[in-house]
């Protein structure tokens, strides 16, 4: 039987599996499709920031040589956000998983 899940916000949670219809029933095991804070971190001159460490309700991820992240965290409901490296004042802020890019500019410590 080939399953395609229409349902907002939600993935099926084993997607290669092929179920086999044995009876007039199916049931598959559904998840929340996990949702991704994406962006940049630019000093205030607007250059790209690389090694930043960012943190989004205890899931972390690294800046790229470009200044850009990803963050994969379960759910789409608003989370804190942190933006911290040394020589700069940390970053904090509401994200919304699955919006536009943010672009965090951080501001050295005096």
């Amino acid at each position: 039987v080939n399953v395609l899940l229409d349902a907002t916000g939600y993935e099926l949670a084993n997607p290669g599996q092929q179920p086999s219809l044995d009876g007039t029933s199916l049931y598959l095991e559904v998840r929340k499709k996990p949702g991704h804070v994406v962006g940049r971190v630019q000093d205030e001159k607007g250059k790209p920031l690389s090694g930043v460490n960012i943190r989004v309700d205890g899931f972390t991820d690294t800046t790229d040589p470009y200044g850009h992240f990803d963050v994969v965290v379960p759910g789409t409901e608003p989370q804190e956000g942190q933006a911290f490296a040394p020589g700069y004042i940390q970053w904090n802020d509401e994200v919304v998983p699955n919006a536009n890019e943010l672009v965090i500019t951080l501001k050295r410590s005096r």
